[in-house]
Parts: C-alpha cells; sequence; structure tokens
C-alpha cells in the first residue's frame, strides 16, 4: 500500500482493517481539523487563564523520566512565591498526585484510560473538580484525601473525544460564576501523560510548554520527537547526576536540541544532587515576567489528503 499525505505533517487517523480483496483506490478529505474541538476548548480555557492572570506551564516527557519527582522538589518551594496548584494525566492510578500531595502540593488527577495525553475539555473539567473540592483555595489550598481517580475530570470512560476519533463532546463552559477557588492561584502545573508524540500537539491553554528529557533516554530524542522540542518554551535535561554513568554527549544532545529550537533555554538539573533546581526555578521566573504565553496554533492543517493505493 503507498500512502501519501499533502503537507508536511502526518494525519492522524487509525484506519479500519481493508478488505484483501480487489484493487481499491480512496481519497480522504479532512475539510475541518480533526483538532477544532480541542482547538475551541483551549481557547476558552486559555481566555479563562487570562482573565484570572493564572500563568499555566504544560509539562511533558516519556514516562519515567523523572516529571513528578522534579515538580515534587521544587514546588513546594515555589510555592511561597506564588500560589499554585498541580493538575496531573496518567493512564490509570493517582500515584503522581498521591506523591505531590505529599509534598505539600496541592494536587488533582485526571485518569484518562486508554488516551495517551491529556486534551483541552479534560483540563477544564478537572479545573471544575478543583474549584468543586477546593483542592487550590484557602492559604496554602486544601488536601484532596488521597488524590483520587478523577472520573468526571477524564470525562468518564476515557474516550477522547472528537480530537481522537471518538464521540463529539461539547466545548466545557467555564463561566465567572465558577472556579471561585481559583481566584488566588498564580501558577498551574499540568503534568502531561508520559508520551512524546500525541502531548506535543493538543493545546490545553497553557502559557508555557515545558519539554522534560533525561539523559537516559539518549542524545537523538529531539531529532526522533521534534514537535515537543520545536514549540517547548523551555528545555529541561533530567537525572544529569548519571551522567558520570553513561556514554552521553552532552554537546550531541545539544546540537540537537538546537536543530530544532535555537532559542528556548536549556537546564540540566538533578532531584538527587540538587544541581540546576535553582536555574530551572529561575527560568520559570523569567517566563513568567516575561508576560509571554504560548500562540502557536499546533493542530494539524486545516485540510489534509490521504491516497490510499492497493494494487
Amino acid at each position: 500500500m503507498d500512502k501519501k499525505f499533502s503537507g508536511n505533517k502526518p494525519l492522524l487517523f487509525q484506519l479500519s482493517a481493508m478488505a484483501p480483496h480487489a484493487p481499491v483506490q480512496r481519497v480522504i478529505s479532512v475539510e475541518e481539523s480533526i483538532f477544532q474541538k480541542n482547538q475551541d476548548q483551549a481557547k476558552k480555557n486559555r481566555e479563562f487563564f487570562d482573565r484570572r492572570g493564572m500563568k499555566v506551564f504544560n509539562v511533558m516527557s516519556s514516562p519515567g523520566s523523572g516529571k513528578t519527582a522534579l515538580l515534587a522538589k521544587i514546588l513546594p518551594r515555589l510555592m511561597g512565591r506564588h500560589p499554585l496548584c498541580a493538575v496531573i494525566g496518567d493512564q490509570e492510578t493517582s500515584l503522581d498526585a498521591d506523591r505531590l500531595q505529599k509534598a505539600g502540593v496541592p494536587s488533582l488527577q485526571i485518569n484518562t484510560h486508554s488516551a495517551c495525553h491529556l486534551d483541552a475539555d479534560r483540563v477544564a473539567r478537572a479545573l471544575a473538580k478543583i474549584d468543586a473540592r477546593g483542592v487550590c483555595g484557602g492559604a496554602g489550598g486544601t488536601d484532596l484525601g488521597g488524590g483520587g481517580a478523577d472520573g468526571a475530570a477524564s470525562g468518564g470512560g476515557g474516550a477522547d473525544g472528537a480530537a481522537s476519533g471518538g464521540r463529539a463532546r461539547e466545548t466545557t463552559d467555564l463561566g465567572s460564576a465558577a472556579h471561585a477557588d481559583l481566584q488566588g492561584i498564580e501558577w498551574l502545573f499540568i503534568e502531561n501523560v508520559g508520551n512524546l508524540v500525541c502531548p506535543a500537539v493538543f493545546d490545553l491553554g497553557e502559557s508555557f510548554k515545558i519539554a522534560l528529557l533525561s539523559v537516559t533516554e539518549g542524545e537523538e530524542k529531539p531529532l526522533k520527537y521534534p514537535v515537543l522540542f520545536q514549540d517547548a518554551d523551555l528545555i529541561v535535561i533530567s537525572k544529569s547526576d548519571l551522567l558520570p554513568y553513561l556514554d552521553f554527549d552532552r554537546q550531541l544532545l545539544l546540537k540537537n536540541v538546537r536543530v530544532q529550537n535555537k532559542k528556548a533555554p536549556l537546564v540540566f538539573c538533578s532531584v538527587k544532587s540538587g544541581e540546576g533546581l535553582d536555574e530551572l526555578m529561575g527560568q520559570l521566573e523569567d517566563l513568567n515576567s516575561a508576560n509571554i504565553s504560548t500562540t502557536k496554533n499546533h493542530a494539524f492543517l486545516e485540510r489534509e489528503t490521504l491516497t490510499m493505493e492497493k494494487p
């Protein structure tokens, strides 16, 4: 089968099994962005955050790269400067939210079940849960009582909605009457589901994108998974304490990162040794002070044509 795509970006389609008999040639045209509903909700989310002066950091990486450990280390220190809370995305369990709760960070878990990323609607639903439970309200926030899995925030059965080809959902209204407990919150950290691909293209309404890569993953990842690094406002290299034990070319990694992104600050850090943590927090403050936010359109082309030929 020969597949040809228009444009320079792949079309996210899951194709059903094709009949093994008879020649077939089909053209599928997508007139409306397959991410349109997500884009609409992301715009509502961003407007909601902007009205409250909230800065939102979308933290993305592969599983096991150290997102939760890093947040558990720096967020309690940042809480002294900025009232903040966290939303954590995983397919199952509340382990990461529990970990942040134990570190003193008000957190809410979103379980996506079969989905490999968060989307804007899930974040909006999580904000409703934050308001209902008061997780970020009051002085220092209110404990969730274990950070249990949040079915409503994850859309119930874990369907991805229209953004991933499932049942379409209406966008979630973030009206002025809701989310009173978020009024005092300055920073919101969203720890996305561990994945280097899909989280990078689903806008959540965030202010900034943070790409995290551990030294154990190798220097080639920015070349193999370019979108995450191209769109990042800050790039964090974690587990730097392991460098003496690895065959790792630091200069090659820097070169590969700069192929994709010439401007984003890059910080090497380690939760174990403490290296780079002060610098990382300083970079977060710099992003906050710059008063800029992510404005790129991360959706794919408005029109994609897929031609499939089978002899």
